[in-house]
């Protein structure tokens, strides 16, 4: 599941992640500055494959995410050059405001919700 969902993100670039079981993988094409990563557990690879952008602050906050080159600069790098040219895109004042809406909806959080993440982390 974490390959197929490499392999579709990272064009440019170079990643290489070490799997629980020691298996390398090695994505992208090799441009720009080299990054490789251990996962030390299935449950973090499943994380980042589910979603890669809380699963991947996750791991790496609990210790399931080990940088052997690089840091995580260098990773937040090779991620942004692997996002989809938006440039073109063109948002209405509507169009924006709906946008800004659902995003404030997507990221409230109440009460009960503040408590558990105080309590996670």
């Amino acid at each position: 599941m974490l390959q197929g969902c490499l392999k579709r993100l990272i064009r440019t670039g170079a990643l290489t992640v070490r799997l629980p079981n020691g298996k390398a993988l090695t994505y992208g094409d090799g441009t720009g500055p080299k990054v490789a990563v251990s996962l030390t557990s299935w449950s973090a690879a499943r994380a980042i494959a589910a979603d890669p952008q809380g699963g991947l602050g996750d791991a790496y906050m609990n210790g399931q995410l080990l940088f052997e080159q690089g840091n995580i600069w260098d990773l937040l790098e090779l991620a942004g050059r692997n996002l989809p040219d938006r440039s073109d895109t063109r948002h209405g004042l509507l169009q924006m405001a709906v946008l800004a809406a659902r995003r404030r909806l997507q990221q409230w959080n109440g009460r009960a919700a503040s408590r558990s993440n105080v309590a996670h982390h």
